[in-house]
């Protein structure tokens, strides 16, 4: 019994973990964002431009390029990886041995897909001057850190008003 509610709470872990995934990549995809390389401010207004030169935009679109190619492949990985173990978890000859693989094969795509992002990242940061570099970072960590909507914050609409 201890066994059956352990795979149950698994699947049911696993499922809002790809409903989650879906979810981001459908954002990432479909729904425009701020683009570093053209320097300009979100729409949300409340950041500042990176103040790019013509060279610096060229240089970060060729990186961010096949970075972005990259991302779309990985991400589309990671999905089928994902709703092959939900797919598994309905196999009853599925061992914990088969299903631990399985997760670490995800784990292993999920890294790989941060190491790009990370040497992206740096390759981005040393084509900037000191102020871009901290202005690109005070960025992503209020994307990461400090994100209005989170835990306890206010929801601001796209236009920058509060609900």
């Amino acid at each position: 019994m201890k066994g059956t509610n352990t795979l149950i709470w698994l699947k049911i872990a696993l499922v809002v973990s790809l409903a989650l995934n879906s979810a981001f990549l459908v954002k990432t995809l479909f729904i425009p964002s701020a683009n570093i390389a053209s320097g300009m401010p979100p729409s949300s207004g409340e950041e500042i431009p990176l103040r790019l030169s013509s060279e610096q935009r060229s240089t970060i679109r060729s990186i961010m390029a096949p970075f972005r190619l990259s991302q779309v492949n990985f991400k589309q990985k990671i999905l089928d990886k994902r709703i092959e173990i939900i797919e598994s978890l309905g196999d009853e000859a599925l061992s914990p041995g088969d299903l631990s693989q399985m997760v670490t094969q995800l784990n292993t795509l999920e890294n790989e897909l941060n190491q790009l992002f990370v040497k992206t990242l740096a390759q981005i940061s040393s084509e900037l001057n000191p102020g871009q570099r901290m202005q690109l970072l005070l960025r992503l960590s209020r994307g990461w850190f400090f994100h209005p909507g989170g835990p306890g914050g206010l929801r601001r609409s796209r236009h920058g008003r509060q609900p």
